[in-house]
């Protein structure tokens, strides 16, 4: 995995944040039928911010860069949360780790 700075996985929580709120916003009343086309304007949008913030794929089709793209976000966002309860990093984490600290991590950003 990459090397992603802490400053480019924060901002990616804000984008991820944003969509979600979006997101919740669009499906709060009763389903119809225009929802997956007001959704897809959203998931893009999610993915292009998420490249513009670093997260990158080669990948050449909209849904294998999603899929890639938020796997490498959500892979380090978790390992931010791991340091930030005192780890080195994820190997360290699952060596060391207590019931109590996969709790913590469970509560953090997802």
């Amino acid at each position: 995995m990459p090397v992603i700075a802490e400053a480019q996985i924060l901002k990616g929580r804000k984008v991820v944040d944003a969509y979600r709120a979006s997101h919740a916003q669009l499906y709060l009343g009763s389903w119809n039928k225009d929802i997956p086309a007001q959704h897809t304007p959203l998931l893009e949008k999610l993915v292009l911010d998420a490249e513009v913030d670093g997260f990158i794929s080669i990948k050449p089709d909209f849904i294998s860069r999603k899929d890639e793209i938020l796997a490498t976000f959500f892979d380090a966002s978790e390992e931010l949360n791991m340091k930030q309860l005192g780890f080195k990093d994820r190997k360290d984490f699952e060596r060391r780790a207590k019931p109590e600290d996969w709790a913590k991590l469970e509560e953090m950003w997802k």
